[in-house]
């Protein structure tokens, strides 16, 4: 099977994916990885084939400066991250996602979960999607966000929008279901990728316990508002 991943250029999103792609190597598949230039660092050791196209992130965060007309700090969370995400990154790179990805000929995507480009281009190629929950879960007014910011992008392709983004069946959780989080779409299949290590801890009341979130990197929704900008020539 050729299965093809798609993930937005950074650490936290490209770190936890990477055991999937090598089992999945190991067991005789095909993979590729999808995503910026900026992540050459990170992958190429790793000895997959690798398809650099598309924006970086600090593209995509002039973008979004730039559509909003403020300064991104000072607009509502919500809104940056669905313009990001559903917004500007899948303008500025789903077209040649489309094209890259019907050359390569996947049977299967998987993206992501902040990743809407992958799913877009699963819809386009008529290949099934797996959505990868790579860190803490959406909460429903962004994935109301995303859902609604990316409906445009799939009606102006000719392609059927999804009734939730990100779109995918099923979510696949890359940590044990203890540390599963409480994903709003509970209509989808929920898989883990790994057993619980030992008996699943008691779970409290949220009254009485504080919570805390132990990940690779930034929370689900955050922009990378503050990254590097490119060296002056």
């Amino acid at each position: 099977m050729r299965i093809l991943f798609f993930s937005n250029p950074l650490p936290e999103r490209l770190t936890p994916l990477l055991p999937l792609a090598r089992a999945l190597r190991e067991n005789g598949h095909e993979v590729a990885l999808a995503t910026a230039s900026e992540a050459a660092p990170w992958l190429e050791q790793e000895g997959f084939e690798l398809m650099f196209f598309g924006p970086t992130t600090y593209e995509v965060t002039a973008e979004v400066a730039r559509r909003i007309g403020v300064d991104i700090l000072l607009s509502p969370a919500t809104d940056i991250m669905a313009e990001y995400f559903a917004g500007a990154r899948v303008d500025l790179m789903a077209d040649e996602a489309v094209d890259r990805a019907g050359r390569w000929m996947p049977d299967l995507i998987v993206s992501e979960h902040c990743d809407l480009v992958g799913p877009l281009v699963a819809s386009a190629c008529e290949v099934p999607c797996v959505v990868a929950v790579t860190g803490t879960a959406l909460e429903p007014d962004e994935v109301d966000a995303l859902t609604a910011t990316v409906r445009t992008r799939y009606l102006d392709r000719g392609l059927q929008p999804p009734p939730q983004a990100p779109d995918g069946r099923p979510l696949l959780h890359l940590s044990p279901p203890s540390l599963r989080p409480q994903w709003p779409a509970a209509d989808r299949r929920h898989d883990a990728t790994r057993a619980e290590p030992g008996p699943a801890p008691a779970r409290l009341s949220l009254a009485r316990r504080r919570r805390a979130t132990l990940s690779t990197g930034r929370r689900a929704g955050h922009i990378p508002c503050a990254a590097p900008r490119p060296p002056k020539n």
